[in-house]
């Protein structure tokens, strides 16, 4: 129901339309088809570079991380003398540098 310019309630008619409107209809229509197929296109690109370059590339640097954190580990350990066949040697103390067998 629409109010007339005078107040009377009245149905609304229904908006016939022309060629002219049905060709812009069209138009718009088929813009919206194309924007979306685009979107979907690049959704799917995106996803494709994704998974073929990125998703390798991040693997293989956390592999490489992987590796350089076991040998640092490892490395801390030797330092710290915590493996049994790399204990470093004893460093000789302040005491011994003064000792000279030849002092008898």
């Amino acid at each position: 129901m629409v109010r007339t310019y005078c107040g009377h309630l009245q149905k609304k008619k229904k908006k016939k339309f022309s060629l002219r409107e049905n060709l812009v209809c069209e138009r718009e229509k088929l813009f919206f088809i194309i924007i979306l197929t685009f979107l979907w296109s690049f959704s799917l690109g995106t996803l494709y570079h994704v998974a073929i370059r990125v998703l390798p590339a991040l693997a293989s640097t956390t592999i490489y991380i992987t590796i350089i954190a076991q040998k640092f580990l490892v490395l801390q350990k030797v330092d710290t003398g915590l493996f049994a066949e790399n204990r470093p040697l004893a460093r000789p103390t302040l005491g011994a540098c003064f000792y000279s067998p030849s002092l008898g």
